[in-house]
């Protein structure tokens, strides 16, 4: 199975896999789900943000179908949670599916003394329960600027950027609460790159959901310097890197795209067997 997972261009596989691995865990059974802990935590940091959606849905019907024990439904939802905070709205459903799963699947000790106090970051107002998922789409606080969040993943001093963002982080929680927090000095170069973050919406809050999201985009912004560049999931596909020519291919009923231009089928002459 991990071999679909080796292809790194074709994203399209690996959201089908993910389609595809529900039936095959609910027929292997829980014996086999740890086999697939590392398929889903690549699928979750997959560079396609459609995979990292089918990933959380996958992991959602694997609670629902009770695939995870207890340590493992508490790990899923460690794991999930810094998802509430992205800049995809798809994701971010996602990830509300799994947390109110998770809830639903262990008792009322886990979600009380362990769910909710980890969740605190991510919401405005306290819950008690959280199996309702609408109402925890409703009290999430908001989400990263797409803008900003892009511009961190994609820059090439994207490590530089997190331990900073850590040393600030430890500055605002060491500092009382009636005194201005004092940073630590940053480089020149570090210095430009702030400057450019803060009109994309960087501020204290960004900056914490950013240090939350920091394993997942330190593994895509990896993994899109290592794609080749005609596979890169940037929205756009070259037409000249298709193995397969755009001929003899019906595209609408009554028409054929023959050597680039449509046609209507009744003027293509058809082969005749002599």
């Amino acid at each position: 199975m991990i071999t679909f997972l080796n292809d790194k261009t074709d994203w399209q596989l690996h959201g089908l896999f993910f389609d595809a691995i529900v039936t095959i865990a609910s027929y292997v059974g829980w014996q086999g789900v740890s086999m697939l802990r590392p398929l889903l935590d690549q699928g979750l940091s997959d560079p396609e943000e459609t995979v990292v959606c089918k990933t959380l849905e996958a992991i959602t019907v694997f609670c629902q179908q009770g695939l995870f024990n207890d340590q493992r439904l508490l790990e899923v939802f460690t794991e999930s949670i810094p998802y509430l905070c992205h800049p995809n709205i798809w994701i971010r459903h996602g990830c509300v599916g799994v947390v109110c799963t998770v809830a639903q699947q262990t008792d009322n000790i886990n979600v009380l003394c362990y769910m909710l106090p980890k969740l605190e970051m991510y919401i405005q107002q306290p819950l008690v329960q959280l199996g309702d998922e609408l109402m925890l789409l409703s009290v999430l606080k908001d989400p990263l600027p797409r803008a900003l969040y892009d511009y961190v993943v994609k820059n090439s001093k994207l490590n530089a950027i997190m331990e900073c963002l850590t040393d600030r982080q430890i500055a605002r929680n060491l500092a009382r609460p009636s005194y201005p927090v004092q940073y630590y000095e940053i480089d020149k170069e570090l210095q430009s790159i702030f400057q450019r973050m803060k009109p994309l919406g960087l501020c204290d809050l960004h900056e914490n959901q950013l240090m939350a999201l920091k394993d997942s985009m330190k593994k895509i912004n990896y993994a899109r310097k290592h794609l080749p560049d005609a596979g890169r999931p940037d929205g756009v596909t070259d037409l000249r890197q298709l193995s397969t020519p755009l001929y003899s291919k019906t595209l609408t009923e009554g028409y054929i795209f023959t050597n680039g231009i449509s046609t209507p089928s009744n003027l293509v002459p058809t082969p005749t067997n002599k």
